[in-house]
């Protein structure tokens, strides 16, 4: 197993490592092995462990450490054997050395029990080889770096001293179970929380939706109510009926309402010192070319002027660069975004560009959309929205509703379409 940072885990079981060396030690080593499973602790040494048979000494040395929760190291007046590897033992260390510095590198807990002067050993306890000696020095002096380490003069000594020792690092082991469940739990919280707070942003959202879903239906709603009672209060039943049932009349309606229900939403995103402006415009298919219908910006339905050159950009004919915004739309069938248009207008592959230098301070963000009537196959007529609120129109949120007012829209203006083609009979008889 291996963590985050790169350090090879041990196994999922509190197994500590027992090293050092082995003969001149035996008694020690049975007074850990007892100890260690009074502690409900499980020792791991060479007399016991079951590693990789394919392994030499080194590989299930270091495997032992990685296995281990925990390190015990017990350091005799003996050095140990010394595996010849240029590789993995450049610094000639003993196997006891080795599984004390891999230890370390793997931030095992560790302790440390060093052998007094004053033990009681016999003449082969003592390292008799000058470089083992040297090097015995240098292992026992690193391993009182930086830790405390206990000194044992006898068996029943080193036992006293094992079983407090031991006995802190079980606590230690408790605790950090016990911070780990916490941890564990603080993460499930987290994570819960993150999803609650997901699920009730869920909730706005949906809320929101059948609450502007509600407006909208209310609008265009509005929209027929009125033209209810311009056919109620006509004058007489030929041209009354007529001038009550003009096309215009509907169009300049649904774009009102349309701008209504926007303008509405975008007073929600700033402050209530700003007043933002907005603007929706819709463009009727006439032959090739994209005519401008109606438009409203809560005033005024003359607010979008064309001159001839930007009329041109308005036929689906035209050249792919030489197009606009609304042009993209009605050809492709599909929303187009511009939630910041100075961006829009600097990217080459966008279709939205400036007609007015002026534009770039009254117009930052803006929209298209198809109106797709029934029954009538692409190119497609188009509702362009545009404001001065950068960021404003931006997909993801914000389709869902521009969808649902454009679906309502196509509805109402399909239905207009059978009432113009009757009015255009009408005026012929």
């Amino acid at each position: 197993m291996t963590s985050s940072d790169g350090r090879n885990t041990p196994l999922n079981y509190l197994g500590v490592m027992i090293s050092g060396t082995f003969s001149d030690l035996v008694p020690h080593r049975t007074v850990l092995n007892e100890v260690l499973q009074r502690a409900k602790l499980l020792p791991i040494d060479m007399e016991h462990y079951v590693g990789v048979s394919s392994h030499d000494v080194i590989s299930s040395s270091l495997e032992m450490v990685t296995n281990a929760s925990a390190y015990i190291g017990l350091i005799s007046h003996r050095y140990g054997e010394i595996v010849s590897d240029p590789v993995r033992n450049p610094h000639g260390y003993s196997t006891s050395r080795l599984e004390f510095e891999e230890a370390q590198r793997l931030g095992r807990p560790t302790l440390v029990f060093l052998m007094h002067d004053e033990h009681p050993r016999q003449k082969a306890d003592l390292e008799d080889d000058p470089a083992k000696a040297q090097k015995l020095n240098e292992y026992r002096a690193r391993a009182k770096e930086g830790r405390i380490y206990r000194q044992f003069k006898g068996i029943e000594d080193f036992r006293d001293q094992a079983i407090h020792a031991i006995s802190a690092l079980r606590n230690e082991f408790e605790k950090q179970t016990l911070n780990s469940e916490l941890d564990a739990l603080r993460t499930e919280l987290s994570a819960a929380k993150k999803e609650i707070q997901e699920l009730e942003g869920k909730l706005r959202e949906a809320t929101f939706q059948r609450q502007f879903f509600w407006k909208v239906n209310e609008q265009f709603l509005k929209v027929v109510s009125e033209k209810r009672e311009r056919l109620k209060n006509a004058q007489s039943p030929n041209g009354g009926v007529l001038r009550a049932l003009r096309p215009e009349l509907q169009w300049r309606a649904l774009i009102v309402a349309c701008w209504d229900i926007f303008s509405e939403l975008l007073s929600t995103k700033v402050s209530s010192s700003f007043r933002p402006r907005l603007r929706v415009a819709y463009f009727r298919l006439v032959g090739t070319n994209l005519e401008l219908a109606s438009c409203w910006n809560g005033t005024s339905g003359d607010c979008v002027s064309l001159n001839s050159s930007h009329r041109e950009r308005f036929a689906l004919d035209a050249p792919e660069n030489m197009g606009c915004l609304a042009q993209a739309v009605a050809k492709e069938g599909r929303a187009i975004w511009a939630p910041s248009a100075k961006d829009a207008d600097a990217d080459p592959t966008h279709p939205f560009a400036f007609f007015h230098k002026g534009d770039k301070d009254s117009l930052k963000s803006i929209v298209g959309a198809p109106i797709i009537l029934e029954g009538q196959p692409p190119p497609s007529e188009v509702v362009v929205l545009d404001t001065d609120v950068e960021g404003f129109f931006v997909p993801g949120s914000m389709t869902p509703l521009l969808n649902y007012v454009v679906n309502n829209m196509a509805h109402r203006l399909h239905m207009e379409k059978q009432m113009e083609r009757l009015f255009l009979e009408e005026q012929h008889v």
